[in-house]
């Protein structure tokens, strides 16, 4: 159903992560339910941790699944961040590295005309 919407593919593939995590959190809800079925059949078992990694798990699911959308924007200007940042650092090595060129390029041609390079290490 979600592909014949009018959406773009990019859209499309977000919508269908998102309701996948809703098939995630009914699988957890039947997750519980057997555990407290399990529960009410052998009352003397102490299957309590069980029931309730299940319920925290499904709540949790739950949660993420209301909030997903909302946090869209939050995601986008992380990702426009991160793509900047790496574009800067991109940018910076090409033009250190152009600039580390062309100076050895000056030095070179200096060379044979009677300069003196002197480089002093401080310790």
């Amino acid at each position: 159903m979600v592909w014949m919407l009018q959406m773009s593919f990019k859209r499309k593939i977000m919508v269908s992560i998102l309701l996948s995590f809703g098939v995630l959190g009914v699988a957890f809800s039947v997750a519980r339910a057997v555990a407290l079925i399990n529960i009410k059949n052998n009352p003397g078992s102490d299957d309590g941790t069980a029931i309730t990694l299940w319920s925290v798990s499904e709540a949790a699911v739950a949660i993420l699944c209301s909030c997903l959308p909302i946090l869209r924007p939050l995601f986008k200007i992380i990702y426009e961040s991160m793509k900047r940042s790496i574009t800067s650092k991109k940018y910076n090595r090409l033009y250190s590295r152009r600039a580390l060129d062309k100076k050895v390029d000056d030095e070179k041609s200096l060379e044979g005309k009677g300069h003196v390079n002197v480089t002093v290490d401080i310790v």
